[in-house]
C-alpha cells in the first residue's frame, strides 16, 4: 500500500490512474513501482556526466 492509501487519501496519482485504467489500487501501485525504478536508472545514467547529477540524487534521496 502507498503511504497516501494508508493515510486514507484518495485524491492522488495512484487512485486517479487506477480509476482511468480500471485496475485495482494494488495492481496500479505495482505497475507504477515497476515503471519508476527503470526510469530512475535511465535518468541517473543520463545525468551522471553532467553537473545536474548531484541535484538529481539529492532530490530523489528518500523517495526510492
Amino acid at each position: 500500500m502507498s503511504f497516501q492509501t494508508l493515510a486514507g487519501e484518495e485524491n492522488n496519482f495512484i487512485h486517479n490512474k487506477a480509476f482511468v485504467t480500471g485496475k485495482s489500487i494494488e495492481d496500479t501501485l505495482h505497475d507504477v513501482a515497476h515503471d519508476v525504478l527503470p526510469a530512475h536508472s535511465r535518468i541517473t545514467k543520463t545525468l551522471e556526466a553532467t553537473d545536474r547529477s548531484h541535484s538529481w540524487r539529492s532530490f530523489v534521496n528518500g523517495y526510492l
